[in-house]
C-alpha cells in the first residue's frame, strides 16, 4: 500500500478522469495553435476543488496543462484559491519556456 505522509491513499479523495480528458480530433498535434474548444472534460458532479494534484506523463510546453487547467475554470471547479501541483515522468520544457502554472495564476 502506498502512504502519503502517513495517510494511506484510502483517506484521499482520488479520482482517476484520464480518460475523461482529450482532444475532440486525436489527429491534430498540440503544436498545432489548440484551444479549450478542441478538447472535451467529462466529469460527474462533483464539489469544486480546494486542492488538486495533476500527474502527467510528459510536460512540452504546458498548453495541455493549461487548457486542463482553463476546463476546470470554466466548470468553476478550481479558482485561484485553489492549490494546484503538478507531477510528471518527463520535463521536456526548454529553459526559456515559461511555467504553465505561471498562465493558470493569472486566470
Amino acid at each position: 500500500m502506498t502512504l502519503f505522509f502517513n495517510k494511506s491513499i484510502e483517506q484521499f479523495n482520488v479520482k482517476d478522469i484520464s480518460q475523461r480528458f482529450y482532444k475532440i480530433d486525436s489527429s491534430r498535434s498540440i503544436k498545432a495553435p489548440l484551444t479549450k474548444d478542441d478538447f472535451v472534460l467529462e466529469l460527474d458532479a462533483i464539489e469544486p476543488i480546494n486542492s488538486i494534484l495533476i500527474v502527467d506523463d510528459i510536460i512540452d510546453e504546458g498548453a495541455t496543462l493549461n487548457i486542463f487547467l482553463e476546463k476546470l475554470s470554466d466548470l468553476k471547479l478550481i479558482s485561484n484559491a485553489t492549490q494546484v501541483k503538478m507531477a510528471c515522468i518527463y520535463n521536456n520544457r526548454k529553459s526559456n519556456k515559461t511555467n504553465p502554472m505561471n498562465e493558470f495564476r493569472s486566470l
